[in-house]
């Protein structure tokens, strides 16, 4: 159904580092990434947002599991993200990873059998690694799909982000499956630093392929961030791969605990924070103001 999910092989962004995008507020950003197509003028809007400043997981927001059990290692604690731009609060919702863990784990909140995504949409979220944080070979970052009851039907996509390579590279993973057109597979592999105790920032653009017909055109675009700046972006791709089916449920953020194949279990219990989980419609939702763009960063290549 999934294949090559941790495969090593993938694309890595080759780019001159002055070229990067600068760290602009949240509200200018969410913005800007509409222009990673080119300067001009744009709309957004919060498609769904969370502050995880309830006592506890809401519900109302949520669904625990897809059998609605709720998952006893995830909670709401008292630490608010303090990351740049951050709207202020006092908590955040909290995965625990037990110690032996070698494949397992991952957040007891995620969104099933609600609106569908919009068709270019950005999801980001603010994360915190605890100060004893031991980073697996492979680690399941975000995930959505059409439906996660049913799981990868034959003419579904499938997106997982993960953090790989011991916390050394993101992973951003396009399964497209079509019974008429074919199994197409994408991997984005941008270099990463992610330091431990301290709030980050990272997002996932995702802009759908258009059809001619029934027949999908390969001109979707990806995109991963870390903390306000592109680590890579792919043009080109092809996403759906049937006009009828595209993404709907979605993980509330990081999923197992992946070090089977390189024995490396954890070695003590150790969390991940989660804060301001939200997607922003980039496809033309309304929004009370309009800004100008700032010119997006070109000559960006992906090898």
């Amino acid at each position: 159904m999934l294949r090559g999910a941790d495969r090593a092989a993938a694309w890595t962004p080759s780019w001159d580092t002055a070229r990067r995008w600068p760290a602009w507020g949240a509200a200018a950003l969410a913005l800007a990434l509409v222009g990673a197509v080119g300067p001009g003028r744009a709309t957004a809007a919060d498609f769904f947002f969370d502050s995880f400043e309830t006592s506890a997981i809401s519900t109302s927001l949520w669904s625990q599991t897809p059998s609605t059990v709720p998952n006893p290692d995830s909670s709401v604690v008292l630490d608010n993200s303090n990351y740049a731009g951050a709207p202020a609060g006092q908590r955040s919702a909290q995965q625990l990873y037990h110690a032996g863990t070698t494949d397992g784990g991952g957040v007891g909140w995620m969104n099933i059998g609600k609106a569908t995504l919009p068709a270019h949409v950005l999801v980001e979220f603010d994360f915190k690694l605890s100060s004893n944080f031991h980073f697996p070979l492979g680690h399941k970052w975000w995930r959505s799909m059409p439906d996660m009851n049913s799981g990868a039907g034959p003419n579904d996509v499938t997106v997982n982000l993960q953090l790989n390579c011991y916390g050394t590279c993101w992973s951003l993973e396009i399964f497209s499956n079509s019974s008429q057109f074919g199994y197409r597979e994408t991997v984005l592999r941008p270099p990463t630093q992610v330091s431990r105790n301290t709030w980050h920032r990272v997002g996932v653009r995702l802009k759908r392929n258009t059809f001619s017909g029934s027949t999908p055109n390969s001109d979707g675009e990806i995109e991963v961030f870390l903390d306000g700046v592109s680590a890579g972006r792919q043009t080109g791709v092809r996403l759906a791969g049937d006009p009828t089916r595209w993404l709907r449920d979605y993980w509330g953020g990081p999923g197992n605990y992946t070090s089977v194949t390189d024995n490396n279990p954890i070695p003590e219990d150790q969390w991940i924070r989660v804060d301001n989980f939200r997607i922003t419609d980039l496809a033309g939702g309304s929004s009370p103001s309009t800004v100008t763009l700032p010119v997006a960063p070109s000559g960006l290549v992906v090898q």
